[in-house]
Order: C-alpha cells, then structure tokens, then sequence
C-alpha cells in the first residue's frame, strides 16, 4: 500500500510520520482532579471526570462511578474506569450515557473538514468491559447536529480488545477552528432512543448518537467499562499509539485544567484592594477583594472557573499576626496576569489582612476551561 502512494503527502498519511495524535491524555495517565486513588460518584443528570480531558455524562435513573485504573493492555499502564453504581433497567427515551472527549478547533483545523479536502481520519482504543455486544462511537461538530454515528462489537466479556474504525472526513457543515470545540468524540453505554439511527456510516444526523442495536451496559448492575490508548489520526490508517513524555501530556491537559493543592504557602498572594461597584449612585464597596496570586498559565481561556477540591478551606486570607479566615468563594479574572476576585467569609480590614495563601494539608483549587 505504501508503495502504490502517489503523492509524498499520502505516503506520510499511510505511515502517519511526525505528531499524529490528535487526542490529548488518550493513555489516561493524567487524573488531576482524581489522583490514582480517588472516586467520582455521579448522581442524577450530572457529568464529571475520571481522568483528564474524558468527561462521563448521565441522565436518568442509573449513576457512574468514575476513576483512573491501573488495569490496562500491554504498552499502557493506566485505563479510564466507569462502573455502573446504580442501573437503570428502563431507559426512557431522552436518557443519555457515555464518555466523550473534545477536541479544540485549533487542533482540529487541519482536517480541513467542510472543505472539498476534506481528510479521512482514524480512530483506535483499547477497550474491556464486563457486558459484551455492540456498542456506538460518534463523531460530532460543536452543536452536535453534524454527526457521523458506527458501530464496534465487544467480542468477550472482560478482556481487553483493540477497536478500529476509519471515518471519512465531511466535504459539508461548519466546523470550529478556533478555541471552541472542533469535534467530539462519543462512546455510547446505553442512551435512549431519542438518540437512536439505523442510518450510520455516513454524515448529517443530528442528535443522533448510537445505533439501534446499543447494549444497554448501564442497565447491568456493578458493570465495568474501560477504555484507553484513544488515538484520533488523519488518513485511513490506524498505527501505534503516539507514547508523549509524562510532561508533556501533563503540559497539553492543564490548558484545560489546572489543579493547585494548597499546602501552604503553595498558592501564595497579596490582596490588591477591594473591588467597587462603579455603576451604583454614589460608588459602592464590595465585600470582594481583588488580589494576585502566585499563579500564572496559559490556557484555553483568560478567566476560567475556579473550584475548590478537597478541604473547602484550602485558601485563607491573613493578617500580619497570623490570625485567618477562610475564603468563601474565589473567581478568576486574568490568568495570564494571575489576577483573582475572593470573597472572604468575614469582612477585611486592609490595614491588617494583607496574604492569601494554601492553608490546609488536603484540598485546593482547580482552575477550569474545558471544553
């Protein structure tokens, strides 16, 4: 086949030469949220993390548990771990249960999709789950109306079995280029039928997800579901597993997120002053306080949300003397200048609280811009 390639860009599409991975943490080794050890038990409509950059989604009567697992195929150490806490045996229509993963336009951009040159591409995972039979993989554009809906098969019950499927790339439909979303990718585990279509292999449906024939693994009590080595790759081959250093996939995911425990000290600041309401007559003081933090990156967005994990008292503003109150709330206003807007829980006097810092043994913050 290599040999027959008529032009030098299609003999490096076959061997896929130089960065091919598209997807970022397709090994599951980053699980910043989580930890190695660490659980995420969903309950009602929710979604959330197992491990970085792969995002569960619930809606109905049954409920996920999530975490990273070091039970993984040769070449790999660590899977991505959904088991079915809660089954829900009568899925109603508009239910919904997968794992997806997005995938920002500018990574995406070269595909050239909507375009007349538009590329073929290649998935392949690694996959083990305790329910066999046939499961649905998707591939969408950002309001997921442009969707491109298959199949695979999980042969045997908890042994762990390669998947490949190639797509071709769509010649129609708008798709992302920037930093919103380019495309998603899309594992059933057993939606209702709202999102349902027998035409598959081919693109255009909208909101359309699985195949009739989806198992219904959220319907199975305990069921294990585990998925890694993810490899999105233009041309219409699927070849080894993209191995990136530690660092460097650590590095991709925190443009995503980023976790700071806030042992002490390790998040460290000064209050800046006290934020005003310009737009009330006369002037207002808020109980917010801007500050600056030691904290700077580059990532998706300049002010991502910010979540407290762990000990809710991780942050703490402090007065020269020592004494502290905890920080009720905590917002992000540039990230690239490491500028924060906290609420502490009791009122400030700024002649004496003057540092924010880490104050705690466990907990932190998470600074958020997924997709």
């Amino acid at each position: 086949e290599l040999a027959a390639a008529k032009t030098t860009q299609e003999a490096r599409d076959l061997v896929s030469a130089g960065r091919k991975n598209i997807v970022i943490n397709g090994d599951m080794r980053i699980s910043q949220r989580l930890g190695s050890s660490g659980e995420n038990d969903l309950s009602g409509t929710s979604n959330g993390y197992g491990v970085d950059r792969f995002q569960t989604w619930q809606a109905g009567g049954g409920e996920i548990k999530l975490q990273q697992s070091i039970n993984a195929p040769p070449g790999f150490t660590n899977s991505l771990l959904n088991t079915v806490n809660t089954a829900d045996t009568s899925v109603a229509a508009a239910d919904y249960y997968m794992i997806q993963t997005r995938i920002e336009g500018f990574d995406t951009h070269h595909l050239g999709w909507g375009t007349s040159n538009a590329k073929d591409v290649t998935i392949s995972f690694w996959v083990r789950s305790s329910v066999s039979g046939t499961y649905s993989f998707s591939l969408w554009r950002d309001n997921q109306t442009y969707n491109y809906v298959t199949d695979y098969t999980i042969n045997n019950t908890n042994t762990w079995e390669y998947k490949t499927i190639t797509i071709p790339g769509p010649t129609s439909g708008t798709w992302a280029t920037n930093n919103g979303i380019g495309i998603g990718l899309w594992w059933d585990l057993g939606s209702g039928t709202t999102y349902s279509t027998a035409t598959t292999e081919t693109w255009g449906q909208n909101n359309k997800f699985r195949v009739p024939s989806q198992t219904s693994w959220i319907g199975t009590g305990s069921a294990v579901f585990r998925l890694t080595g993810v490899q999105l790759e233009v041309g219409k081959n699927a070849t080894e597993f993209e191995h990136r250093s530690y660092g460097e996939e650590l590095a991709l995911c925190e443009r995503y997120a980023k976790s700071y425990a806030a042992t002490t000290n390790s998040v460290s600041g000064m209050l800046a002053h006290q934020v005003i309401n310009a737009s009330s007559n006369p002037p207002t003081v808020e109980s917010s306080w801007q500050c600056f933090l030691g904290i700077h990156h580059n990532m998706r967005i300049t002010n991502p949300t910010v979540d407290f994990f762990g000990d809710t008292t991780a942050i703490t503003v402090r007065t020269r003397s020592g004494a502290s109150t905890n920080v009720n709330s905590i917002s992000c206003t540039d990230i690239t200048k490491g500028v924060f807007t906290i609420t502490p829980a009791n009122s400030v006097d700024p002649s004496n609280y003057t540092q924010v810092r880490g104050d705690a043994a466990s907990g932190g913050i998470l600074l958020d811009a997924e997709l």
